[in-house]
């Protein structure tokens, strides 16, 4: 996406790494598009404890519901590195609208993407609060680690039971014996898969159909 002129210029903000940007209910007057670094973006699933909702990068923006809402940021977004964002008001947003025709396009895709990703999860997870998150959790396991070659080479992704309970303790807040429960849940159910071909039951097979719906 390329902004017209200087115009935008002033709204340009630098954050260092590791900073947090805005925090999970804090007052949403501003969105943010990410014009160099990443960010993070998690939520609160316990007192002591968060997950990671996705991980944003170049091109990519965030904030916007609540500043078009007017309600408290639904997560908290954190620079991984450091980074250069376009801090956009509603009026400065309404401009950018209005001279950028790629982004107005660019955030309608997007915005659509992410209600298609939450009707398949609602549609696909019809078990326990723990399977739902250990299902979301599969998807970011698999942004964090995964290989999309290898996605693309075996048309799906094969995950370490062990592995990925020791991530989601972490990254969930869901502890590490509650994960085989709910990994069976979901095997039950043919959300996720035994590794075809084989009887390993410490490894899952999620079908490339599925986490790239996740994306």
């Amino acid at each position: 996406m390329k902004l017209n002129g200087n115009v935008f210029n002033k709204f340009i903000q630098n954050i260092e790494a590791g900073h947090t940007i805005f925090r999970e209910g804090d007052a949403g007057n501003q969105m943010f598009l990410i014009v160099e670094g990443d960010v993070e973006i998690r939520k609160k699933t316990t007192e002591k404890s968060t997950t990671t909702l996705a991980t944003l990068k170049k091109g990519d923006f965030f904030g916007e519901m609540a500043m078009v809402e007017r309600k408290p940021r639904s997560a908290s977004a954190i620079a991984l590195s450091t980074c250069r964002l376009l801090a956009l008001d509603q009026n400065a947003f309404m401009a950018l609208i209005e001279q950028n025709s790629d982004f107005a396009v660019r955030m309608i895709k997007v915005l659509a993407t992410r209600l298609r990703r939450t009707n398949l999860l609602v549609e696909q997870v019809m078990g326990s609060d723990i399977q739902k998150q250990v299902f979301l959790g599969l998807g970011d396991y698999f942004n964090h680690t995964g290989s999309k070659s290898d996605l693309s080479a075996n048309n799906g992704v094969v995950i370490e039971i062990d592995n990925f309970a020791k991530w989601a303790s972490k990254h969930l807040g869901i502890p590490e014996s509650s994960i085989p429960g709910a990994i069976s849940g979901l095997l039950k159910r043919r959300v996720v898969h035994t590794v075809p071909g084989s009887d390993d039951e410490t490894h899952i097979f999620i079908e490339k159909r599925i986490i790239l719906r996740m994306q």
